[in-house]
């Protein structure tokens, strides 16, 4: 763990009851446990293990920042992997992610997958109409779309766009209640237009942080249509945009 604020660096130990070559995804999440006022690291690692039944399993770990102590949680998530490239997001206690069901029989759709620091709990909700979304009503396959776990105005937001398109058309949904699937609302749908690149996620008044086609971070006004480069190019594959709140809170144990 690292804390921009402090520079303070702490390694957290995590011990798997799997052999290392039978791990096929370690994904973690971070967050503020407000009833306990205690930092929480938690660790979801998937193990499929080949022989002698293609059996898939997870172990799910959480640090607490107060003891510095590990706990082990026994859940059952059906799902092959949380796919950290597909976004992730943290808001008031309860870390996302975007979950995917790797082909498993069990899971038809993909999910948001939500944890709750101070519960410690596990909720679901599906992706809204992940084989019919945008492009006027005409069906993709899922895979065409990249989707973006984001917040816009306090809301849990997400935003679809296609990956195999030279014209970029981004459709933008919200979550009303975490949970109840008729809740989801598309709020609006951008272009098709060529200067629009990939989305990065909203700000919080409501402008859009995007790549555009150079790769450069861009700053869309959606009730201007206007666009403002911040003149910051991407130093390797990619642009990403995280929220930051500044601690000065130590990462050692008091």
């Amino acid at each position: 763990m690292w804390n921009p604020s402090t520079l303070d660096v702490k390694a957290t130990r995590f011990v798997s009851h799997y052999p290392i070559w039978s791990i096929t995804s370690d994904r973690v999440g971070f967050g503020f446990d407000a009833r306990s006022n205690d930092f929480k690291l938690v660790r979801i690692l998937t193990s499929e293990l080949w022989l002698p039944n293609q059996e898939i399993k997870q172990e799910v770990q959480v640090h607490s920042l107060n003891c510095s102590s590990l706990k082990e949680l026994f859940v059952d998530l059906p799902y092959g992997f949380l796919n950290q490239k597909k976004s992730t997001l943290y808001r008031d206690g309860v870390f996302y992610w975007y979950a995917d069901s790797g082909g498993r029989d069990n899971v038809l759709n993909d999910e948001i997958v939500a944890f709750n620091m101070g519960e410690e709990t596990f909720r679901t909700a599906l992706v809204p109409n992940e084989y019919c979304v945008g492009n006027n009503g005409n069906c993709r396959h899922k895979w065409w779309w990249w989707r973006l776990v984001t917040e816009l105005r306090h809301c849990f937001a997400m935003i679809f766009f296609p990956s195999k398109e030279q014209t970029t058309f981004i459709d933008i949904w919200v979550l009303l209640e975490f949970g109840v699937n008729e809740s989801w609302i598309k709020l609006f749908s951008i272009g098709p237009t060529m200067d629009l690149g990939r989305p990065l996620g909203f700000w919080r008044n409501g402008n859009l942080f995007t790549e555009n086609k150079e790769g450069h971070l861009v700053l869309w006004d959606p009730f201007t249509g206007k666009f403002k480069n911040l003149k910051i190019e991407k130093p390797n594959r990619f642009l990403e945009v995280f929220q930051y709140k500044p601690s000065r809170r130590d990462l050692i144990a008091e």
